[in-house]
């Protein structure tokens, strides 16, 4: 049976926080001139998806760039909800190459 390895990704306020500030300052770079105009769609989780209910009812009624403009605080819990529904690692798998003479 293989080890069950638990590495506990985002079991940790502190790394959904972090999240919050990334998701935040990305999306208040791309709303601004000249990338706005730039930006032909969004992906937006609808915040039914994530299990938020009708926590947000302005979101059907706003462009999703003009609701990720909404205040930080308001907007926490949909960011924290997004990347625990969609947050993971990825499989990066290595290998080992032979280094030095052949006689090695």
């Amino acid at each position: 049976m293989p080890p069950l390895i638990d590495p506990r990704y985002l079991s940790d306020e502190a790394d959904l926080d972090a999240w919050v500030e990334i998701l935040t300052a990305a999306n208040l770079l791309v709303a601004q001139e000249p990338l706005r105009s730039l930006v032909t769609g969004v992906t937006a989780p609808h915040p039914a998806d994530l299990g938020l209910g009708d926590a947000y009812p302005e979101y059907d009624a706003m462009s999703p760039l003009d609701f990720y403009q909404l205040p930080k605080a308001r907007l926490a819990r949909y960011w924290k909800a997004t990347v625990q529904h969609f947050g993971m690692t990825l499989y990066h798998p290595v290998g080992t190459c032979k280094m030095g003479p052949p006689s090695d």
